[in-house]
């Protein structure tokens, strides 16, 4: 079965982007309409057109999880992650952020996908190396995209889950997973066999 990597794209998580977008249009729609600013007009529309396909590209890239590990379609793309022996399992707050953003920007623009939760799946980190880096200056509330940039040499792969995703991917693997404390209740510990670290007062 494919997975959604960031879940469905729902517009509750990008009404500030698309505030932004409508007006970039509105200032392209009067630029053209003035007459002597076409070229001006239809730059604003065009990054705006730009800056949604670039939104919408990374809700298209799904995955299947097998006993080896992960196959990932982006588009006609194929690549195959594969589990470490042993894994480090982060539970987090879900966010979004686009391959233009990663390429682009010095501090990763994202998007909190509401009411959701992700897992990112790291090599064996040792648990207080992890802690550690999360609970780095200025942190709150860590993220999907944020542990990608904290732990980009050990990083595999992350995603929005649910229980039942969880339990398959952790289904018979050697790991460790951390859980803020915030997000206990989105999971039922008891039906995950394995070593589990609840990272208190996050």
């Amino acid at each position: 079965m494919k997975y959604g990597r960031y879940g469905k794209f729902r517009l509750k998580n990008h009404v500030s982007d698309c505030c932004v977008n409508l007006l970039l249009v509105g200032i392209g729609i009067v630029g053209i309409t003035i007459g002597n600013a076409v070229i001006s007009g239809a730059f604003f529309i065009g990054v705006s057109v730009i800056d949604v396909i670039c939104t919408l590209i990374p809700y298209r890239e799904k995955f299947s999880v097998n006993q080896k590990g992960l196959m990932i379609y982006k588009g006609r793309t194929i690549k195959e992650k594969i589990f470490p022996v042993k894994m480090t399992v982060v539970l987090s707050y879900a966010d979004m952020c686009t391959d233009l953003a990663k390429r682009v920007t010095l501090v990763n623009q994202t998007w909190m996908l509401k009411g959701e939760w992700a897992i990112s799946l790291l090599e064996d980190v040792a648990v207080n190396k992890v802690i550690e880096r999360l609970h780095g200056k200025w942190a709150w509330r860590y993220t999907n995209c944020w542990i990608e940039e904290k732990f980009k040499e050990h990083f595999v792969y992350s995603f929005v889950c649910n229980q039942r995703m969880l339990e398959e991917v952790l289904n018979d693997k050697n790991f460790t997973l951390i859980i803020p404390e915030t997000l206990l209740h989105k999971v039922d510990i008891q039906k995950i066999k394995g070593e589990i670290y609840i990272d208190k007062g996050f």
